[in-house]
């Protein structure tokens, strides 16, 4: 699509009726989209993190023959301006950033997959023993959550400007388990491996380091489902959900406040804002639930063409930046996604 796929038909635009997450329609919204700064020589780039006020977008680039060299160079955008982040090794990932450019992520060195921030211009390693670790999420404060440990993993805590973790305890039963967000209160989400069935099951630990299950919607029976949290705001949490009682995979929506549960009109999910809007796709676009509608995003070709899909990454928390991927096409090495952001009236 040429100018037409940049802007979606201007209407209605994020209204506030009252609606649940599985109940949104469809709905028009005007969307720019933009594609982050591609290096000379590579064509194919990934969003992979935003900040939550959306100022800054954390994406990796990848070599144009990407079987050929598994570096994954990694850059922050802010303000039309890009900054390399220098980490060493292979298939480097930021797992997390915030307004203050502290990105938080990963990087298989020797091997070992090895957790490290980036803050004030600065790289560090965080400890996470022998076994390496993953950084999955930083909070404004600086308080970064993820895992150490190959198998089995521990959720852990690096409290800000500490680099030794804190340990999460997991409940009994637990084989293994990751904590993948971290809000600005102190409340961690995460996730572990159940010995039972080896489904994942989401857990939340609340700023004591106290922890507990997630509920499932009506309907899931807990025992039986496969679920897991990706990402944490203002109470908001949203996941993934696979379960007998789904049709596949279904995103999963909870209110930590309420003590509720629900799924998402979405293939998948990608993050979440104060208002419980959530960023995902519905094949084969990026789209966004707010409370009453669905928004289908502009992509790069023609949606008939698009056997990939496109992807909403990250939402901002005043709901006008969306951040992800979209289908760019096919070179001679295979499909081409690029790193977009979209930003909307609200």
């Amino acid at each position: 699509m040429a100018a037409a796929a940049a802007v979606l038909a201007a209407g209605a635009v994020y209204p506030g009726q009252a609606a649940s997450a599985e109940e949104a329609q469809d709905a028009a919204a005007e969307c720019v989209m933009t594609t982050l700064p591609i290096p000379e020589g590579t064509s194919f780039t990934f969003t992979t993190a935003a900040s939550d006020d959306g100022s800054i977008v954390a994406y990796r680039t990848y070599p144009a023959d990407p079987n050929s060299d598994f570096a994954r160079p990694l850059r922050l955008y802010q303000d039309g301006e890009v900054t390399d982040i220098p980490v060493p090794g292979a298939d480097q990932s930021v797992g997390g950033v915030n307004s203050e450019g502290t990105a938080v992520g990963f990087s298989f060195i020797d091997g070992v997959q090895i957790p490290f921030v980036w803050t004030e211009g600065k790289l560090e390693k965080l400890d996470a023993g022998e076994g390496g670790g993953d950084a999955r999420d930083v909070n404004e404060a600086g308080d970064i959550v993820g895992s150490r440990g190959d198998y089995p993993s521990v959720p852990v805590l690096w409290p800000a400007g500490e680099s030794e973790p804190v340990d999460l305890p997991l409940p009994k039963g637990a084989l293994s388990g990751t904590a993948t967000s971290i809000d600005e209160d102190g409340t961690i989400v995460g996730y572990y491996e159940d010995a039972l069935n080896g489904n994942y099951r989401p857990y939340v630990w609340d700023a004591d380091g106290e922890g507990a299950a997630l509920p499932m919607p009506d309907g899931i029976e807990p025992g039986t489902a496969h679920s897991y949290p990706k990402e944490i705001d203002e109470g908001w949490v949203v996941g993934y959900l696979r379960a007998p009682e789904t049709d596949g995979s279904v995103g999963i929506l909870w209110n930590l406040d309420e003590g509720t549960a629900e799924t998402v009109k979405l293939d998948t999910t990608g993050s979440v804002n104060p208002d419980g809007w959530v960023s995902g796709s519905v094949d084969p676009y990026a789209a966004v639930v707010t409370d009453s509608d669905r928004f289908k995003l502009p992509g790069a070709v023609d949606p008939d063409d698009n056997w990939f899909g496109d992807q909403g990454t990250s939402i901002s928390d005043d709901g006008t930046q969306v951040a992800g991927n979209v289908f760019a096409g096919e070179n001679e090495y295979g499909h081409v996604l690029n790193a977009v952001v979209w930003n909307c009236r609200k």
